[in-house]
This record gives C-alpha cells, structure tokens and sequence, in this order.
C-alpha cells in the first residue's frame, strides 16, 4: 500500500493522499455504506432519538440530520449494484429509520440494513454476504467515515474509502462538466 505523504502536526498524523487500491472503487460490484455521518451526517443530538424510533421511524432523523447528496447521486449511478447499510449500532431497533432514509433517497432500491456490534463484525458481514453472492472482496467497496474501519477493510481485501472521497469525486465531476460548458 502506498502513501503519498504523512505529516505530524502536533503529535498527530495525517496522511495525505488514499491508499493503492487495486481496482477503481467505481467498478465495484457490491456496496457496503455505513449511515451515521456518511449516509447521513447528524448537525445534532437526539436525546429521545429510540423513543422517536418506535413512535415513527420514517422521521426520526427530520431536523437532526441531512442526508448526504454526493453520496446518493454515486450510489444511484451504480443502479446495479447491491447496497448494505452496513452501521455500528447497540440496538437493532436503530436498522429501521435507517432503511427508511435509504428507500426515501435510493426508491425502488432493495437495502438491507445491517446492524453490528462493533466495527470489526462489519468486516465478518462484508466477507458473509460476499462470500454468499460469490463476489471477490477486490470487487466490494466499504463508504466509512472511520478510517479504522476502512483500513480493517483494506486488510481484508476490500476497497474503502471515505465519504469525502465520494464527496470530492463528485464535485469534481461537476466541476468538469462545468467546464465544458463554458
């Protein structure tokens, strides 16, 4: 794997740059897409966000969070790929506002929300669910806004990338698409 370039600003290291990968992540055949501050990014906190879940999980997240349109317009120019909502949750409960905010903003998309304990058991989920669909890991991408849960994924064998990664390649498409219009 190569880096770029590593800084160490006041103790902390950056890494400026993405790892190698070996495939284009835009050529991958299955999608796994963590919720919290990569589907979703929250602005605040819900203090009464499970009591909300069971009153109605359509909009638990109405004023707390915005969805994340970079991502969103990626995912629905791959409208073959299978998507996981793969998060990091303590309850189970948590899977239904967010499979309902994946059908509001991917319709007619079948998502599976899937909830596991620890970032870890997103990687034993990747390697079931790839391993059931007969789909090598090189052909799996993982959007985590955790960098240790991408490069967990890595380590595995999978694509992973960040959704500013998705962020920044979209908006430099409209950029371009900008430009020769001009």
């Amino acid at each position: 794997k190569l880096i770029n370039q590593v800084v160490l600003i006041d103790y902390t290291i950056i890494i400026l740059g993405e790892f190698n990968m070996s495939r284009d992540y835009q050529d991958a055949k299955l999608f796994f897409v963590d919720f919290d501050d990569t589907f979703y990014i929250h602005e605040r906190s819900d203090p009464t966000y499970y009591q909300r879940v069971v009153k109605n999980p359509d909009t638990v997240y109405d004023g707390y969070a915005s969805p994340n349109l970079a991502l969103i317009k990626f995912l629905q120019d791959h409208p073959d790929a299978p998507i996981y909502c793969l998060t990091w949750a303590s309850l189970s409960l948590a899977a239904l506002p967010k499979r309902a905010c994946f059908e509001k903003y991917l319709p007619g998309r079948q998502i599976l929300t899937i909830t596991t304990a620890t970032p870890a058991d997103k990687i034993k989920a990747m390697e079931l669910i790839a391993d059931m669909k007969g789909i090598s890991y090189d052909n799996v991408l993982l959007i985590d806004d955790l960098y240790t849960t991408n490069e967990m994924a890595r380590e595995a064998g999978f694509m992973a990338i960040t959704p500013q990664r998705v962020q920044n390649d979209e908006y430099k498409k409209l950029l371009s698409l900008k430009g020769s219009r001009d």
